[in-house]
């Protein structure tokens, strides 16, 4: 595990006494949980599919697009590279 880092450091005096001070944040990626959907029956992981709505199809990962829906099933379709990272 890695010891975490202060996002400040400084000094605290009161009085006379002088004492030093780091802040670190109460949580960071590396200590959230992340739990997997499993299988109520085998206790094995299952895997998550886009469908097609229309014909309860999956559709393969190079067959998907990110679209905006500007009306009811209207769609305007965004290519990866017209999204700005």
């Amino acid at each position: 595990m890695v010891a975490p880092r202060a996002a400040w450091k400084g000094f605290l005096k009161v009085g006379s006494v002088t004492c030093g001070v780091k802040i670190i944040g109460a949580t960071s990626e590396a200590s959230r949980i992340h739990f997997k959907i499993l299988n109520r029956k085998d206790g094995l992981p299952v895997k998550s599919a886009y469908v097609d709505e229309a014909t309860g199809e999956a559709v393969d990962a190079e067959d998907q697009v990110k679209g905006f829906e500007i009306d009811t099933d209207d769609y305007v379709r965004i290519e990866p590279d017209e999204i700005k990272k």
